[in-house]
């Protein structure tokens, strides 16, 4: 079983039929869902895609588009911490 981190990019091309990529975008994300993978998101991906989806669709048809998602996809646990002026990601854990 394979860990696929999606960038936003890739899973607005799955949910939008015209874009070039969909079609390979939607083949990772079956990966997910048939295949045995485990597709993770971040936060800040899900909440770009809602602003995006919702200039698309609505509010309605992006939360529905969101909920589909969920179904496929688990939510990255990651930490950013400041290190005085510094940021520092902590990474994410092994799942």
């Amino acid at each position: 079983m394979s860990r696929l981190l999606f960038d936003t990019n890739v899973i607005i091309d799955a949910v939008s039929i015209n874009r070039p990529e969909s079609d390979e975008a939607c083949a990772l994300l079956e990966r997910c869902n048939y295949g045995g993978d485990m597709g993770l998101v971040t936060p800040m991906s899900l909440n770009d895609m809602y602003c995006i989806l919702r200039k698309q669709r609505g509010k309605s048809g992006a939360e529905e588009a969101l909920e589909q998602l969920m179904g496929l996809l688990a939510v990255a646990p990651a930490v950013v911490s400041r290190q005085g002026s510094t940021f520092v990601a902590l990474g994410l854990p092994q799942l």
